[in-house]
């Protein structure tokens, strides 16, 4: 599932309602068993296809405010057990400081995914740094 402002917006607030109303839409009627089978995609409209992906700091800060919002919704153990990670712009470049903080599971890459080696580089980075094998 996709989330994401059209436009960069810096207004807390303004963020934290926009997500809020795509999270409480697209995951009314799924049963709380079924959600630990969805994958939240923060995916900034504004960074799709360009060559910038949203600053690792503000990427972790979103992450957190999802998981914040899920709380609104659901029990802590779901949201727990349920992913979220970034799209927008993700390369092997920028992907170990993108999932360098524990609210951000992973990423979506669209651009690499049509280029092994790209996209091969892309999931090297992210499992070395979520298993711990390089450090920041």
């Amino acid at each position: 599932m996709c989330i994401g402002e059209d436009q960069k917006v810096t207004e807390d607030t303004q963020l934290y309602n926009i997500l809020k109303r795509q999270i409480f839409n697209d995951l009314q009627g799924i049963k709380e068993e079924a959600l630990s089978q969805i994958i939240i995609a923060y995916t900034p409209y504004w960074t799709v296809g360009k060559t910038r992906a949203s600053n690792a700091p503000r990427i972790h800060q979103v992450g957190q405010m999802i998981r914040n919002i899920l709380e609104e919704f659901y029990p802590e153990l779901i949201v727990a057990a349920m992913r979220i990670i970034y799209g927008g712009s993700v390369s092997p470049e920028n992907a170990k400081l993108i999932v360098a903080d524990d609210a951000i599971d992973g990423v979506l890459d669209g651009r690499f995914g049509s280029d092994p080696k790209r996209y091969a580089e892309v999931i090297n980075v992210v499992e070395a740094v979520k298993i711990g094998l390089v450090s920041l």
